[in-house]
């Protein structure tokens, strides 16, 4: 089982988005929120105290959005509700980000803390957070809700970008192992499997949210009379990008038969 590292997008990047959509430059954008040049800087390099930050959104009369993220008086009362709908105590937050317990109550009941501290948070519940004018939800993110029970079929390189960032707790898949099903995928040489799976993988990755897990049932092969590597190198690739090996798996099948 393949364990991520954190992986979203700040929201100081898509503030800094937001300020270039309406042609401002930063020097009129911080003397409007009354801030100087280097506090909006750090802030759309996704650093800088959330005051400031609330400050800019004011000022631009934006709100925070995002996939699941409940209703709420403030961003630490949505927070504190999603957190308990997935049965998530403060002392379990904290250790999948990691955070002080002080933080945590400082963003939950003040909004208050670090723009780094709210990004990794809302990273770990799944909210693919962006920024928008309040009332203004995206369709996606409106009915998103729906589609706990919905099955999508197709080709993963084509369904997998359509998905939300950060927004799958558990990726389970069986790719074709090297060489075989040359029928159906044309039988990935374990010389180009690892350059074959990655494309796929970086999707995989970008899905799943930082406290879901991955689990890849895949087998050497035999080749030139001993097993191929091409595991342990799609294995070393997947921890170049940020995967963390955790455990391995055996699958006990009773009704094997032996490959030639």
């Amino acid at each position: 089982m393949l364990k991520l590292l954190p992986h979203f997008t700040s929201l100081g990047v898509h503030l800094k988005r937001e300020r270039k959509a309406r042609k401002m430059s930063q020097s009129v954008l911080a003397q409007q929120a009354q801030l100087s040049i280097d506090t909006l800087r750090l802030l759309e390099n996704g650093s800088g105290n959330l005051s400031s930050f609330w400050a800019v959104l004011s000022t631009l009369n934006l709100d925070i959005i995002g996939r699941n993220l409940p209703q709420g008086q403030h961003i630490g009362e949505q927070i504190t509700t999603l957190r308990k709908r997935q049965g998530l105590s403060q002392r379990e937050l904290m250790k999948l980000i990691p955070i002080s317990q002080p933080t945590l109550i400082e963003l939950e009941r003040h909004t208050g803390g670090r723009l780094q501290t709210l990004d990794r948070v809302l990273a770990v519940l799944g909210v693919e957070a962006s920024l928008a004018p309040p009332g203004d939800t995206p369709t996606c993110l409106a009915h998103a809700g729906n589609s706990a029970n919905t099955i999508l079929e197709g080709d993963c390189l084509t369904v997998l970008p359509s998905l939300a960032t950060a927004s799958i707790d558990l990726i389970v898949t069986s790719p074709p192992f090297a060489d075989a099903r040359k029928s159906t995928y044309g039988g990935v040489p374990p010389e180009a499997y690892v350059a074959w799976f990655l494309p796929i993988n970086q999707e995989l990755y970008r899905v799943l949210k930082l406290s879901g897990s991955f689990i890849l049932n895949l087998k050497e092969k035999v080749h030139s009379g001993e097993r191929h590597p091409y595991v342990l190198q799609l294995i070393l690739a997947l921890k170049q990008q940020g995967w963390l090996w955790t455990e391995e798996y055996v699958w006990h099948k009773k009704n094997w038969y032996q490959f030639s």
